[in-house]
């Protein structure tokens, strides 16, 4: 089961980082890969959301269920979509020199056969990228 392991440091409070990861309504405006979104279910804990993915052969809506510690960390659960299996977890901690490191961790694996081989890199490409794209939305909103 391929596993995506991502940090970066960024100049950004790590709450602020927090607030654009989970402005999944955003995603289109600015995740190439991302045709559409749509959240769901919303609480200050907890968010349901869908996702429409579109890269190459691939385009999908998932939805996964994702727990929430505002500010501190967002767990990502598959509810439906075309994965067997989808976790993720986002970490953001502020550092004592100033700015945040945020940690992106994503493990998957594909439902259906012969697709899977094809699918998989794609995939790894979408996730890989994810923590640039956001530090580039951060550039933008927060200057």
């Amino acid at each position: 089961m391929p596993v995506i392991r991502r940090n970066k440091i960024e100049p950004y409070s790590a709450d602020q980082m927090y607030q654009l990861v989970n402005d999944v309504a955003s995603y289109p405006k600015f995740l190439p890969w991302c045709r559409n979104s749509r959240v769901e279910i919303e609480t200050e804990r907890m968010m349901q959301a869908s996702i429409l993915m579109a890269k190459g052969p691939l385009n999908k809506w998932f939805t996964t269920k994702n727990q929430l510690i505002p500010g501190e960390r967002i767990e990502m659960a598959l509810v439906k979509g075309p994965f067997k299996h989808l976790r993720g977890i986002w970490e953001f901690k502020d550092r004592p020199e100033g700015g945040s490191e945020i940690f992106c961790n994503i493990d998957f694996d594909f439902a259906f056969g012969p697709a899977k081989l094809v699918l998989t890199p794609i995939f790894e490409s979408i996730a890989s990228s994810m923590i640039v794209a956001f530090s580039e939305r951060a550039k933008v909103i927060y200057g």
